[in-house]
């Protein structure tokens, strides 16, 4: 093998290194409507002990104190010269449902559980979310509820990872081990952002770097590093098309895909690739490589 090619397999496994390195665990489904949400609750309150009740009940009232406080404010404003019609019709802005994921759930002490969530701004505009989160048991026999805020702004297209403690019935956090997320926020921008294109700032598509064999695993492989203009670990879904030296196109490859420091972009998943493997003729055939990447 020429010196480019043990140098591209060299890079390939590099980077197969650094993808995993930065995979994150598995997305889970998403639950949880409204309905459910307010159901969870009650039977939670249930199946609280007096004391667990009490404590609870003092840890909304602080809440509910500070939300008193905030209204009281907005009506003395209102009586001032303010525009009576309300915040939302100054601004246009709604309240809507955006994408969220738990990553983890730890065991913190026999009554708590410590959740690890992710949520995404798909949105066009700059938000602050609110989530709520529920974890259980199989049976629902234990449970916990509670809701979380993202203090900073999350700009479009951007992730913003969370942790917060729960408070599971009946000491049951060993047993909680099934979550659920809802994470809503206020937007004057009812539009999203998903499936927007991703400007492509560099690729490396020079001659000799499009595929090489892999004697590592015993395989031909194809495809190119690129640099998108978008901020790190902002996500997306890229799409490899390689054509011949006739312009036909001969294979494609479309995988999910993550945003670094320096605007590189890597294969986001298990068992995701930006370089598939395949055949020696098509390998070989590969002249031309054009990507496209959306959000």
């Amino acid at each position: 093998m020429n010196p480019k090619g043990l140098a591209m397999g060299a890079k390939r496994q590099a980077k197969k290194q650094f993808e995993k390195d930065k995979e994150l665990e598995k997305l889970r489904n998403r639950a949880a409507a409204a309905q459910q949400r307010k159901e969870m609750k009650q039977a939670m309150l249930d199946a609280m002990s007096p004391e667990e009740l009490q404590a609870y009940k003092k840890k909304r009232i602080k809440k509910y104190v500070i939300v008193a406080g905030v209204l009281v404010v907005l009506l003395i404003m209102g009586s001032l010269g303010g525009n009576k019609s309300g915040t939302k019709s100054d601004t246009g802005s709604t309240t809507r449902e955006f994408p969220a994921t738990i990553e983890k759930i730890m065991v913190v002490n026999p009554a708590s559980v410590k959740v690890f969530f992710n949520v995404k701004n798909d949105s066009n505009g700059d938000i602050k979310p609110s989530c709520t989160i529920n974890v259980k048991d199989d049976s629902g026999t234990y449970h916990g509820l509670d809701v979380f805020d993202i203090q900073d702004s999350v700009s479009p297209g951007q992730q913003r990872n969370g942790a917060g403690v729960i408070t599971v019935t009946k000491q049951g956090a060993a047993f909680a081990t099934r979550g659920s997320i809802t994470c809503t926020a206020s937007t004057s921008d009812g539009s999203s952002s998903a499936g927007k294109a991703v400007k492509i700032l560099e690729l490396n598509s020079g001659k000799n770097t499009l595929s090489d064999f892999d004697p590592d695993t015993n395989s031909w492989y194809w495809g190119v590093n690129f640099k998108v203009d978008a901020k790190p670990w902002t996500r997306m879904t890229c799409t490899q098309t390689a054509f011949d030296s006739n312009g036909k196109q001969i294979a494609k490859h479309t995988y999910p895909a993550n945003v670094v420091n320096d605007g590189t972009v890597v294969s986001y998943g298990e068992g995701e690739t930006s370089m598939p493997d395949t055949t020696k003729t098509i390998a070989q055939a590969i002249k031309d490589i054009k990507v496209a990447c959306n959000l």
